[in-house]
C-alpha cells in the first residue's frame, strides 16, 4: 500500500470547485484576501427563507491519477480528510458542512459508506474570521467500481443553511489523503517448495 496528498489552499484561484447553482441564494466564490494564508473558498448568503443547499464540486476532467499525482494502473481503495481551516464571519447561520470524493461522470460519492468530514447541524461559535483548525475526517472504503486510477473524481463540499439567517463561511488547507496499491504491486505467487528425494 501507498498514500498520497493533495491540499487545496486556494492560493490563486478556487482550484476548480465551482458553485454548482443549486440555490440562487448561497454563492460560493474565492476569496484572495482571507485565508491562512490569503486565499479561501467563501460561501456567503443573500436572502431567501428556510432551508437552503449549496454545493461546490468540479466538472469532470481530473482523475485520481491527475488530482494525486498517483501512477496509471494503481487501485485506490481509501480516502480520508486529514484536516482543513474554518473561518466563520457570522453569528446566527445554523449550517451543517460535508466534504466527499465524488464520480465527475454519475455526480455521485465514491465512498458509499458516508461522508469524509461531516460538521453535524447546529449553531457554531463565530471565530471572527481567524482560521480554525478542524480536525481529521473518518477514513473511508473506496467502491470498487471507482477504484481504478483513471476513475474521473473530484472533491465536493456540500454546505445545508437550515435556518432562515445569514451565511458567511470560508474554507482553506483542505488536506485529502488516498490509500492505493502501485501497479505490480500485488501479492507475490505461491511457488511450491521442491522437496529433496527421500525427504
Amino acid at each position: 500500500m501507498a498514500t498520497a496528498s493533495k491540499t487545496w489552499v486556494f492560493a490563486s484561484n478556487n482550484e476548480g470547485l465551482a458553485d454548482q447553482s443549486i440555490s440562487a441564494n448561497i454563492t460560493v466564490a474565492w476569496s484572495a484576501t482571507d485565508g491562512n494564508p490569503a486565499g479561501s473558498l467563501e460561501w456567503t448568503r443573500s436572502g431567501g427563507t428556510g432551508a437552503i443547499t449549496e454545493k461546490a464540486s468540479k466538472s469532470a476532467g481530473d482523475s485520481w491519477e491527475t488530482l494525486f499525482g498517483i501512477p496509471a494502473g494503481s487501485t485506490v481503495t481509501d480516502v480520508q480528510v486529514l484536516g482543513w481551516d474554518e473561518l466563520s464571519w457570522s453569528t446566527t447561520d445554523t449550517r451543517r458542512v460535508r466534504f466527499r470524493i465524488i464520480s465527475t461522470l454519475d455526480l455521485i460519492t465514491v465512498h458509499s459508506a458516508g461522508d469524509l468530514f461531516d460538521t453535524g447541524s447546529g449553531t457554531p461559535s463565530p471565530n471572527n474570521g481567524t482560521p480554525a483548525a478542524k480536525g481529521a475526517g473518518t477514513s473511508r472504503a473506496v467502491d470498487a467500481l471507482y477504484q481504478p486510477s483513471s476513475s474521473a473524481v473530484s472533491l465536493e463540499i456540500e454546505v445545508n443553511v437550515t435556518t432562515s439567517s445569514t451565511l458567511d463561511i470560508e474554507q482553506d488547507n483542505i488536506q485529502v489523503q488516498i490509500t492505493y496499491t502501485p501497479p505490480g504491486a500485488a501479492s507475490a505467487p505461491f511457488v511450491p517448495r521442491r522437496m529433496p528425494l527421500g525427504a
